[in-house]
């Protein structure tokens, strides 16, 4: 049997480590694929329960984003007030 892949070493395209990475990304592609294709034989097969876990989710994601907006605005707040106290004591 006669391999007819081409050589990577001298086939132009992805430099380096983006070659590497394509040659070893197709099982997580393909576990990717196979389960959105159970999930979406799911979601058809039980619509009421897809419904409610998405709500769940998403009402889940909302409280999560929604905590770490409000403490990435007081660091920045606070990191702020630091800043232009400091400055305002080099200025004395």
């Amino acid at each position: 049997m006669v391999d007819t892949r081409p050589d990577t070493a001298t086939t132009p395209g992805l430099p380096g480590p983006l070659q590497q990475l394509a040659r070893n990304a197709w099982q997580a592609v393909l576990l990717i694929g196979v389960s959105a294709v159970l999930l979406g034989i799911m979601a058809l097969a039980w619509p009421h329960a897809t419904l409610v876990v998405i709500g769940v989710l998403f009402g889940i994601y909302l409280l999560v984003s929604g905590v770490m907006q409000l403490i990435v605005t007081g660091v920045v707040e606070i990191a702020t007030a630091i800043r232009i106290r400091s400055d305002a004591v080099k200025f004395r």
